[in-house]
């Protein structure tokens, strides 16, 4: 859980907000501003994580047609063996 997390790793929550708030701006882009501080659910956390991975095959080109792709896609050794 992420009580867990903060106890056995103190500051780990905090540090990815700020990485994921941060991450584009070395490109001169403004930060991004996240929907939520923490999903509301597990169940939520799971499906947003399911819909993250799929969007990742499909830049991949191995994913479903579910979800756009937008018709970009990733030739790199991390899409082999998915």
């Amino acid at each position: 859980s992420m009580d867990d997390l903060e106890r056995v790793k103190p500051g780990t929550i905090d540090n990815l907000r700020d990485w994921l708030t941060r991450y584009k701006t070395s490109d001169g882009k403004p930060e991004n501003a996240l929907a939520r501080e923490t999903p509301t659910s597990v169940s939520e956390a799971l499906e947003l994580i399911n819909e993250t991975h799929l969007r990742w095959k499909n830049l991949c080109g191995k994913g479903s047609s579910t979800v756009s792709d937008h018709g970009f896609w990733l030739d790199s050794p991390g899409c082999k063996g998915i």
